[in-house]
């Protein structure tokens, strides 16, 4: 339970799964593990590789002239998929921070992952079998605490079964998400929750429905989807349907962030310069106690931003994590969202807040 001038908020974690619909082609069948290490020669990547204190077997594996391509920016090596499933935690570790430091490793460097006390119920969710989740066990690595499934493909070549492979696919493109229900009491008056959650001209239409739920004998309870605008309820808990890929608008993070309020989402907003121009024009930073409707904002030091989403209450956000068809719609926690999004900022972030000039209209 989560109480504040927001009412009453009862939360579930859940684990969304994307349907095989949103998977891209090919996913049954990968090609084999491709590591790029940028910046490096072969020898000042051989002289990497013997500092991990690796088994003299996967060493002879990685020296193997055969295995390596020497290109301008950096060294391509194959290292075969038996080998990835072999390294242990703390090598694979160490392979994975380096390898995430190039979008040449884009499984590496942008992680899927789970907080590693959902671990179980993702693969409950998942329904795998015991044979998939000794697999999983082996090529998560840890960060603070969540895990990591970066080595998929290596994974997926073990398996035989169509089925199980879908199911491990799923599993790595799982994404965590809260449940929220909210709760108005008898005593609860309709007019201070409204005024909370009824920015863009909507508090008329919900003073009348927390007046209804008042009136039941022990209040009323009512899902979170019902306070948020018609765009937000429309997409909550939802996957981009893959016909919208064919139009190469960018329905990322921001896209999703600023047509919040919309009744047709705009999609200019797919642009980055579009966004932080329109950002700039009609909204402005405010403090640390961010209100329904507030743009929130993930900073690196130099100041560029790499994600958006939008304040709802108790640190709850809603979200999209990314521009494919493969991550939904939802409400998270923000803490979760910051602990997803800290691989891509190895040097730290920060969480900024900006309010519409026009909310109170």
């Amino acid at each position: 339970m989560r109480a504040g001038p927001w009412g009453e908020l009862e939360l579930c974690r859940i684990i969304i799964l994307p349907a095989e619909g949103v998977i891209p082609p090919g996913w049954a069948d990968p090609p084999p593990t491709q590591w790029f290490f940028a910046g490096h020669a072969s020898e000042t990547l051989d002289a990497w590789l013997r500092s991990l204190g690796l088994p003299e077997g996967q060493q002879a594996r990685l020296f193997d002239p055969g295995r390596r391509t020497t290109e301008p920016d950096g060294v391509r090596l194959l290292p075969g998929d038996d080998l990835v499933l072999a390294l242990a935690p703390a090598h694979r570790l160490a392979i994975a921070d380096v390898l995430g430091q190039s979008d040449r490793n884009p499984a590496y460097a942008s992680p899927r992952s789970v907080r590693g006390d959902e671990l179980e119920a993702a693969l409950r969710t998942a329904g795998s079998s015991p044979a998939m989740e000794e697999l999983v066990r082996r090529v998560i690595y840890r960060h603070g605490r969540r895990l990591y499934l970066a080595d998929v493909f290596a994974a997926l070549n073990r398996l035989d079964s169509r089925a199980e492979k879908l199911r491990l696919v799923r599993l790595a493109s799982s994404s965590p998400a809260c449940f929220v229900h909210f709760h108005v009491r008898p005593d609860d008056s309709p007019e201070r929750l409204a005024a909370y959650w009824g920015g863009r001209g909507r508090r008329k239409d919900l003073v009348s429905l927390f007046e209804s739920l008042r009136a039941l004998p022990n209040g009323g309870h009512l899902d979170l989807g019902h306070l948020l605008p018609t765009f937000a309820r429309q997409r909550l808990y939802s996957y981009p349907h893959p016909a919208l890929l064919r139009d190469a608008v960018r329905r990322d993070c921001h896209w999703t962030t600023l047509n919040f309020f919309s009744y047709t989402p705009d999609d200019r907003f797919g642009v980055s310069e579009e966004a932080q121009c329109y950002i700039l024009e009609h909204d402005y930073p405010v403090g640390e106690t961010p209100q329904f409707g507030d743009l929130v904002f993930l900073w690196r030091p130099g100041g560029a931003v790499i994600h958006s989403r939008v304040y709802l209450a108790a640190n709850l956000v809603f979200t999209k994590n990314g521009d494919t068809a493969r991550q939904p719609w939802a409400v998270m926690d923000l803490d979760d969202v910051r602990e997803i999004y800290s691989v891509l900022a190895p040097d730290g972030m920060t969480v900024r807040f900006w309010r519409n000039l026009d909310y109170e209209n």
